[in-house]
């Protein structure tokens, strides 16, 4: 192990400690560098998961990013956040290669 991850893990319900520890089920190997019982909820969880990136790897890294497109699908389901828009338009927008740049002087 020579290279330390950081993987991004926002505060969202379905991302709590417990479900994160979860997922160590098959990975013994993490809670020798992790502190024991109570002492795991004193460490800053951001830490935590960087631990869990660097030693787990990608399937850790691609749980938590499921994870949070699950939430951000949801959201947009339960929030009514989700647009309409013509099939061409879409196709048309989802092709597009231009970018939009605002300049604003003082």
């Amino acid at each position: 192990m020579c290279r330390v991850a950081h993987v991004h893990v926002p505060m969202y319900d379905n991302l709590t400690l417990e479900q994160i520890v979860a997922q160590l089920e098959g990975h013994p190997e993490v809670f020798e560098y992790l502190p024991d019982g109570k002492e795991l909820r004193k460490v800053p969880r951001e830490w935590i998961c960087n631990i869990i990136a660097t030693i787990v790897g990608a399937p850790f890294v691609d749980w938590v990013q499921a994870r949070i497109n699950e939430r951000n699908s949801q959201l947009v389901q339960d929030k009514q956040l989700g647009i309409d828009m013509d099939p061409e338009i879409a196709a048309a927008f989802h092709t597009s290669t231009a970018i939009s740049v605002s300049v604003h002087s003082i």
